[in-house]
């Protein structure tokens, strides 16, 4: 049983695209399906997470049942609109439940028509009228036979509104429901806490290097960073109640400042109503106290206050707020607010009876405080949390200081700032914030974040004191370094540690916008470098270069190796085919390859507890109803279409090693590729292709049943630098025990995983004697990319 990792065209018929590879710095040919871009479409989709998502399904068809029995038992026919039916499993929900009618509308042709077979597989099709159209094209009388009393619909994103949810409702309340209407859900709140935390804020700025104010540059440090909202996993953060939180020690550690998270503002979905608007700004300065319904025994720990409690139903309160009139927000403790944590709440049914879907986090400071205590805090792919900064540095705050928050929100986006309650700006001044400097737009926040770590400081001081010395131990006249690297400030610390003069410095970063934000700098600073953008340019400028020489050139290839548009860390190997084209363009001038030399690849076999189910199956019982026919078409478009070895930032998602990590792949770069007509060839020293074999012996000592569970495998990249340091991208930060959680690196290049299959899986699952993965690694010249062949043994 073997599950082989490529990218095969396997259609009947195949198309031939020319595209630019970033890898090989080259327009290639590619052959691919005929309906690639359709089956690309339907992957892309992606809705398996959200399926799996059974806290979600269920409070779903909790409400639609007691919505539509309430309805029922008043005697009031109950005609059902599912918008953005996806699957069809809301509107079949609806259908079981008892509505007299539903209709469902689908824009995405391919799902629409899926979900027609589902129909029809759950004996539904009767029940449920499908429509492949937008809901804003949807006309009464013709798509749908009458307005419905029911809107059920789930349009939400991390950031709630970012797929157009308020034009959806105020489009649906003037034109498809009934004034009465009930939606599902009704309501959603919104909350926030602020923390202090260097880690995220790492995120956001690029600190200066070693009191060096040449980088970033004044207008980086002022700059409000990116409006686009920085989703992540809160709960894999660790919080801490330290009263200083230091920058080496622990990079993912967060402190809450606020005693309890702030309710900030509710979106009312309810047709007609007069709070749901398409933008806002306001300024929030006291808090804001919600009604909830809550359970006795939650009353200690969850309860707000001040607050009065009226006595419902046996065990069942409603908690009323007191009027509280100018109770400043403050903080509970002084620090640093580097960040907003924000995340929802929805309110599934006017009632208030079922209990609500929350996005909070599951750390405990964070959920804890005002909200429905009956929601479950769940691990969710598809709705994660999201962070905010302040707009200026971040705001040194003492314990017991009142603060103010301005929030506005547009059709699609929600903007947050931050400010002291006693020197606030006019809310008039407050815009959402975009970035003037175009570091934000062009370069990835993981990116700043591993340019801000320690670590990586160190390592880019050690690297620039060995290509110092190196350089400086050459004799010959005219030295040309190229400096194959996006997004870095490393040829700033080269040029600024060479003696003057002694070699000219050409640098390549094929980064969006590298020369708008690089050339000031490298201006300012009275640098010699020469910043290309492509290739092409860089072998144009060496050629020359080397033509005005007088004398030959020595021409030294070095590579921080980071590539902006790269998803794997071992993609950043453009530089080694950078290598090559010199040596082929500039044959009669020495060229030399100083860092990296050489590659190896390594992998882990994983048991994620969750992040399987982003690539799994739903099957034939997701709330009663069969999917199987969803999951055919999914997987065969993703099979078609997703890269075979996908880029995650596993740090943000537990899982445990099931083996030891072993290297899979390993090349040395020390011979650059060869180019043909045809494009880049393994170089001789390698032979025509690279293909290695390497076993993962799986263990189950931590295995309490003795039944072993591998759904993945991780892999990460190691660069070797010098004679002495490797360069480990995307990989631990200690070392690997098998049974026990990985530590993943938390900035740069995210490892790769590969998801096995099911019959993989369940074959590893089921064999009683030792258990092994065989990995089979080869490497394809020609695209840059390695492939990989899994099988049990």
């Amino acid at each position: 049983m073997a599950a082989c990792m490529k990218n095969p065209c396997s259609h009947a018929l195949c198309t031939f695209t020319s595209c630019f590879n970033p890898i090989t710095g080259m327009m290639q040919w590619n052959n691919v399906g005929e309906d690639y871009d359709f089956a690309q479409g339907i992957a892309q989709s992606a809705y398996a997470d959200m399926l799996h998502d059974c806290d979600r399904n269920r409070r779903y068809y909790e409400a639609l049942r007691h919505v539509i029995t309430g309805m029922k038992a008043a005697g009031r026919e109950v005609h059902v609109l599912d918008i953005g039916g996806g699957t069809g499993l809301l509107s079949m929900m609806a259908a079981r439940a008892g509505a007299d009618s539903v209709v469902a509308c689908e824009t995405f042709g391919p799902v629409a028509s899926c979900a027609l077979r589902i129909l029809e597989a759950n004996g539904l099709t009767e029940r449920v009228k499908l429509i492949n159209k937008h809901s804003t094209d949807l006309v009464v009388g013709e798509d749908m036979p009458r307005k419905a009393n029911v809107l059920v619909a789930e349009l939400f994103d991390t950031e709630l509104i970012g797929e157009g949810a308020l034009n959806v409702y105020l489009h649906a309340a003037d034109n498809l429901l009934t004034s009465d209407a009930i939606l599902i859900p009704c309501k959603a709140k919104m909350y926030l806490q602020i923390v202090e935390s260097p880690f995220l804020w790492s995120h956001n700025q690029i600190e200066p290097f070693g009191g060096d104010l040449s980088f970033p540059t004044e207008e980086m440090r002022r700059c409000h960073g990116s409006p686009v909202v920085f989703d992540l996993q809160v709960s894999r953060l660790k919080f801490v109640r330290d009263e200083f939180i230091t920058n080496n020690e622990d990079r993912g550690a967060v402190r809450c400042l606020l005693g309890s998270p702030l309710m900030f503002h509710e979106f009312n979905f309810t047709p007609h109503s007069s709070t749901l608007k398409l933008e806002e700004v306001k300024r929030i300065t006291a808090v804001l106290i919600a009604i909830f319904s809550i359970n006795l025994v939650n009353l200690n720990c969850l309860l707000p206050s001040p607050c009065c409690m009226i006595k419902l139903l046996d065990h069942v309160y409603l908690t009323c707020p007191l009027e509280v009139k100018g109770k400043p927000i403050t903080v509970c403790c002084g620090g640093l607010a580097h960040a907003m944590i924000v995340w929802w709440e929805l309110q599934m049914e006017p009632s208030g009876h079922v209990p609500a879907i929350t996005t909070a986090p599951l750390s405990a400071e964070p959920s804890a405080g005002p909200g429905d205590p009956r929601a479950t805090p769940t691990w969710r792919e598809h709705w994660m949390q999201a962070v905010y900064f302040p707009r200026s540095c971040p705001l040194a705050l003492s314990a017991g200081e009142a603060l103010c928050i301005d929030f506005s929100h547009d059709a699609y986006s929600i903007y947050l700032d931050l400010h002291r309650a006693s020197s606030s700006p006019p809310l008039t001044d407050h815009r959402p914030s975009f970035c003037h400097c175009l570091t934000h737009v062009a370069w990835p926040r993981s990116r700043f974040a591993q340019l801000n770590h320690p670590q990586f400081r160190q390592d880019s001081l050690r690297l620039t004191k060995f290509v110092v010395d190196h350089v400086s131990a050459l004799q010959a006249p005219s030295i040309a370094l190229v400096i194959v690297s996006d997004a870095s400030y490393f040829p700033l610390k080269v040029h600024q540690s060479l003696p003057p003069g002694k070699a000219t410095i050409f640098h390549l970063d094929s980064s969006p916008m590298s020369l708008k934000i690089m050339d000031p700098i490298y201006r300012k600073a009275h640098s010699n470098i020469r910043l290309e953008e492509d290739v092409g340019n860089l072998l144009n400028s060496l050629e020359s270069f080397v033509e005005k020489s007088p004398t030959s050139v020595e021409i030294c290839v070095i590579s921080e190796p980071f590539v902006a548009t790269a998803l794997l860390p071992w993609n950043s190997i453009n530089f080694w085919y950078v290598f090559g084209q010199i040596k082929r363009r500039l044959p009669r001038h020495s060229c030399c390859l100083m860092a990296p030399t050489h590659l190896r690849i390594c992998a882990v076999a994983m048991e994620f507890e969750h992040l399987w189910k982003i690539r799994a199956p739903v099957g034939a019982d997701c709330e009663g109803f069969d999917l199987r026919l969803f999951d055919k078409m999914i997987l065969a478009a993703a099979a078609a279409t997703d890269p075979p070895v996908e880029a995650q930032p596993l740090w943000q998602y537990s899982g445990k090693a099931r083996s030891l990590p072993s290297t899979v792949f390993e090349m040395s770069l020390i011979d650059p590729p060869t180019f043909s007509a045809y494009g880049p060839t393994a170089p001789k020293s390698l032979g025509a292709q690279v293909v290695q074999t390497q076993t993962l012996p799986l263990s189950t000592a931590t295995v309490t049943d003795d039944k072993l569970s591998v759904n993945a495998v991780a892999l990460w990249a190691e660069w070797r630098m010098t004679d002495e340091t490797w360069h480990v991208v995307g990989g631990p930060t200690r070392p690997i025990e098998v049974g026990k959680e990985v530590e993943w690196c938390k900035v740069g290049p995210h490892p790769g995983v590969v998801f096995l299959n099911s019959s993989l899986s369940d074959k590893l699952r089921s064999q009683k004697q030792s258990r092994a993965l065989k990995v089979e690694s080869n490497f394809d010249f020609y695209t840059g990319e390695p492939n990989f062949c899994f099988s049990v043994v």
